[in-house]
């Protein structure tokens, strides 16, 4: 997969006329596209089969939006990121299916939006080896992340206060998921999967 996005990446580059070092972006953008729509079809295939669309929705809703403007590490590899987000939203899905007290979901709340303004401060935009930001860019994508993230709590916080309890656990168990990957043990945890990926791999061969 990877030689077929930088065969495209360069394609698309020598045909806009872009400098050498542009590629690199079209590089990332056929990445984060496909993978994207890999992992949505994937997504909406467990929400159908589990019946529970609404919960996958707010999860994704936690991540996604959340990542597209902070960042954060992710794998190398667009089809393993791919399964391991599947993962995660699967493990997101179920605990948020587990009886909890409202008690409990507030807690997890409150210490969720703590720690991802936390990191959003410390943090973002978090680089990733395939998403070159600099400059300007990163005072723009930082102030972005603080606004969607504050979009995220307020919308969360009034879907709570109209009793989605599940809903609200899912995006917020998202939030919370998205704000580690943007810490340096979020990075750490993705290079191990891409070495084991690897190791399994060349063991294969």
């Amino acid at each position: 997969m990877d030689a077929f996005y930088r065969r495209w990446a360069l394609r698309i580059a020598e045909l806009n006329g872009d400098a050498d070092g542009q590629w690199e972006i079209y590089l990332y953008a056929l990445r984060f596209w496909v993978s994207t729509v890999i992992t949505f079809i994937l997504l909406l295939t467990v929400g159908w089969v589990f019946d529970c669309i609404s919960l996958i929705i707010a999860a994704t809703c936690g991540i996604s939006l959340f990542r597209a403007f902070a960042g954060g590490a992710h794998q190398h590899k667009a089809e393993v990121c791919s399964i391991m987000t599947m993962l995660i939203m699967s493990v997101i899905t179920i605990l948020s299916l587990l009886t909890v007290s409202t008690v409990t979901v507030t807690a997890i709340f409150v210490i969720t939006v703590a720690f991802a303004y936390w990191s959003v401060y410390r943090f973002a935009p978090a680089d990733t080896p395939n998403k070159p930001i600099v400059g300007e860019e990163r005072a723009y994508f930082r102030r972005l992340s603080f606004i969607v993230l504050t979009v995220l709590v307020v919308g969360f916080g009034c879907l709570f206060v109209l009793g989605f309890t599940r809903v609200v656990l899912a995006g917020t168990l998202g939030m919370l998921w998205q704000a580690f990957s943007m810490t340096p043990h979020g990075y750490a945890l993705a290079h191990a999967v891409d070495g084991a990926v690897a190791n399994v791999l060349t063991a294969s061969k």
